[in-house]
């Protein structure tokens, strides 16, 4: 599916706003750098390494498109001073990262026919530094007693040396002292390097200082139109409590959560006011190398300065000790904009439905200053079903676009932070839309209202009520002989029906980009009991749906794999009362089939049609079980500056039933079908695709194929369904989708 909102755009990078200057930088010449080799790197991310680089390739063509978002660049100049300086930057690069040998071994630096410049170095990595040792000084006996600040750390022995994780290792040894509530811990310490042995000592000397308790809290930024009261319910930690560093980062995720602040800042006091006490002990150079390799013995030698630095980290540490046991907490706040508007348009294309729309959204962060967000969102435009798709697949001479008309939705949503407490989020959405289906239109207003709370900071759980009227329009022949079977009064010009149901959701989302993501998993457990409540809804079932991602990331070669894979269950349970005529309405029936599905099928197609011998309609089925197994892989990074292209090849499996899942019910006439009966009633579908991540999520393009003969299937048994399901829309494809985000 394609779905892209067009909206105004401005893109210029860091880079370009660097060279936009009004003079002629020192060393500047006027030759375009035609080409920038790098030999020898294998160790280190080829592409992260030239993003540090003042010397660039020139973009070519893409100077002359400049004005063009995501695609214009600048010229690329060749500048002496700042390629000396580059190849300090690679030897300095090469060393944050443990390759303390490495150097650029040989440069090639050539004036091209046309004037430019091409330059060729070859670089000789070298081995990494390992860690042969780590020892922590100056804990107390109950802490040295206990043992536990070693575990777990970036750096243990065998692992390489890296400057980033030297700083992670000092950050994870200070904040393990700021949970056992020493609050004023700081740590420091020095790296000798070994270059001939390719072996590192590291010595960290820990400062505790005394152990604290939270104190009292300041806001400071709270704008007039936030009530202070707001925030201080978002804090999550009470005075006099013992300190602890994951108190204020919690409360930091709190006080986001309200949806009002660009930045929030929790912090004790006196990281935020300036201090008579005396500075912490600096150290000239941290990571020291010793050439003369020799031994560390365990004195600690002066002549290497771990001796001095415990004992000046000593004389301060008795000052410190006579800090204050209770720590002020400083909240800092900057508010977000709080109303905001976006117009746009796009179109909508796969090969069941095309659409062309126009949109107008408005939304308020703190609505009427309660910490409310509103959001209204507004579409109108035109739609075709199956569309101009069919075009390639019908076989008459009649060609039709099929069913086609107008469509809208407007959407009003407001939710509403601690609601009767801290934690809880109330929300009451409203939507009105028009759709364009293939044996029919709907009108439908439908309604929402419910509570959201996260709990332990491991799940989230939903309970809501929720409404829908649903009034059928244009109704195909073969259509309302559907809606007749269900109970409705499908002889009127327009059979409506009105649902009422209860939801409950519980979910785990442990993804690191809901997005884009790459690593992490999430699970989903929904159940919908509709009935009749307060309306006199007119149809009830029972609708359980289960949904698992998982997503696990590793290098090969230097590039970043990702395999994902996700199930999905779910069935409709009729609770009708029994010898009633109403049934499962055909609203609520599982469609399947589409981008975020069955992929080898067109959108609804995964599933039962009507009984029109000329041109069936979709109208989905009452279980359906898919899985998806996917191999994603990054090919380029930063594409015109914009984002990563990845490719994916995936393989999809799924069946649909009539009958019910496992489970009888007094108003089914279908029957029931077994979880042994799933393996046997797969169809499988192959296929591959590409997506380049920008700004406005990863655009990408599938094609996919059905491998089953699927007119050995009964289910496919008719001529005109199969002919429906194996479209072969062009040079063999069953399916293709272009759009915006992944199928999971």
């Amino acid at each position: 599916m394609l779905a892209i909102t067009l909206a105004t755009v401005g893109c210029a990078s860091q880079e370009q706003a660097r060279r936009k200057v009004t003079y002629v930088p020192a060393g500047q010449t006027d030759q375009l750098m035609r080409s920038f080799e790098l030999v020898g790197v294998e160790a280190v991310d080829e592409e992260e390494l030239r993003a540090g680089l003042y010397t660039q390739v020139d973009p070519g063509w893409r100077a002359n498109v400049e004005w063009i978002p995501f695609i214009g660049a600048e010229h690329d100049y060749y500048n002496e001073l700042e390629f000396q300086r580059d190849l300090v930057r690679i030897s300095t690069y090469y060393r944050s990262r443990g390759y303390f040998d490495a150097k650029v071994a040989a440069i090639t630096n050539n004036k091209t026919r046309d004037g430019g410049r091409a330059i060729r170095l070859t670089i000789k990595e070298g081995e990494p530094s390992r860690i042969r040792s780590v020892r922590i000084e100056g804990l107390d006996r109950e802490l040295s007693a206990r043992g536990d600040l070693l575990e777990g750390l970036p750096l243990a022995e065998g692992a390489v040396f890296t400057e980033r994780g030297w700083n992670v290792l000092k950050a994870s040894v200070k904040r393990a002292m700021q949970q056992r509530s020493f609050a004023y811990a700081d740590v420091s310490g020095r790296a000798i390097v070994r270059p001939a042995s390719r072996s590192v000592d590291i010595v960290l000397f820990v400062d505790s200082g005394p152990r604290a308790r939270l104190g009292e809290v300041t806001i400071e930024g709270l704008p007039e139109n936030v009530e202070e009261a707001y925030v201080r319910d978002a804090i999550t930690f009470s005075a006099n409590e013992p300190y602890s560093a994951d108190a204020l980062t919690r409360t930091k995720d709190a006080i986001y959560e309200l949806g009002v602040f660009s930045l929030v800042n929790v912090q004790p006091e006196f990281n935020v006011r300036e201090s008579d006490e005396p500075s912490e002990v600096e150290i000239a150079a941290e990571i020291v190398e010793d050439r003369a390799e020799v031994a560390l013995p365990s004195n600690l030698p002066g002549a290497l300065g771990i001796s001095r630095l415990v004992e000046v980290a000593r004389a301060q540490a008795e000052r410190r000790a006579r800090l204050d046991p209770v720590v002020p907490v400083v909240i800092q706040l900057k508010p977000a904009k709080n109303w905001s508007a976006r117009v746009g348009g796009g179109v909508a294309v796969d090969s069941t439905r095309q659409d062309i729309h126009l949109g107008a959204n408005i939304s308020s962060r703190n609505f009427f200053n309660t910490l409310g967000k509103l959001e209204n969102i507004n579409t109108v435009g035109y739609a075709w079903t199956p569309g101009v798709i069919n075009l390639f697949n019908d076989e008459d001479d009649g060609f039709t676009l099929g069913n086609n008309g107008f469509i809208f939705s407007s959407s009003l949503s407001y939710e509403q932070p601690q609601f009767l407490e801290r934690r809880t989020r109330g929300f009451l959405n409203v939507r009105v839309a028009r759709d364009v289906q293939e044996r029919f239109v709907s009108l439908e207003p439908t309604g929402s209202i419910g509570l959201r709370r996260p709990f332990l900071d491991l799940f989230t759980l939903e309970i809501s009520y929720g409404s829908s009227f649903l009034l059928y329009q244009d109704v195909e022949d073969d259509f309302r002989d559907e809606l007749r079977d269900r109970g409705l009064d499908a002889d009127t010009e327009s059979p409506s029906q009105l649902l009422e149901f209860l939801d409950l959701r519980f979910t785990i989302d442990r993804r690191d980009n809901p997005i884009n993501p790459t690593s992490g998993f999430r699970v989903e457990l929904g159940l919908q009991r509709a009935g009749s409540y307060l309306l006199g809804g007119d149809s009830s079932y029972f609708r359980p749906r289960i949904n698992l991602e998982g997503y696990l990331p590793f290098d090969l070669g230097g590039a970043l794999f990702v395999s994902a894979a996700r199930g999905r269950i779910t069935s409709i349970y009729d609770l009708n009362p029994s010898g009633s005529q109403i049934g499962v309405p055909v609203s609520s029936r599982i469609n399947a089939g589409g981008s975020g599905s069955m992929r080898s099928f067109g959108s609804r197609y995964f599933g039962f049609f009507t009984d029109d011998p000329d041109n069936p309609g979709p109208i989905g089925s009452i279980s359906v079980f898919e899985a998806s197994v996917e191999q994603r892989a990054r090919i380029a990074r930063n594409v015109f500056g914009v984002g990563d292209v990845w490719f994916a090849a995936f393989l999809d499996a799924g069946t649909f039933y009539e009958e019910q899942l496992a489970l009888d019910s007094g108003a089914n006439s279908a029957g029931t079908v077994g979880f042994s009966r799933i393996p046997g009633d797969l169809i499988y579908g192959v296929g591959g695709g590409m997506w380049w991540v920008t700004p406005i999520g990863p655009v990408r393009f599938d094609v996919a194929w059905t491998l089953d003969d699927l007119a050995a299937d009964p289910r496919f048994s008719r001529p005109e369904v199969l002919a429906k399901a194996e479209s072969n829309i062009f040079l063999g494809i069953d399916n293709f989708f272009l759009g915006i985000g992944h199928s999971f």
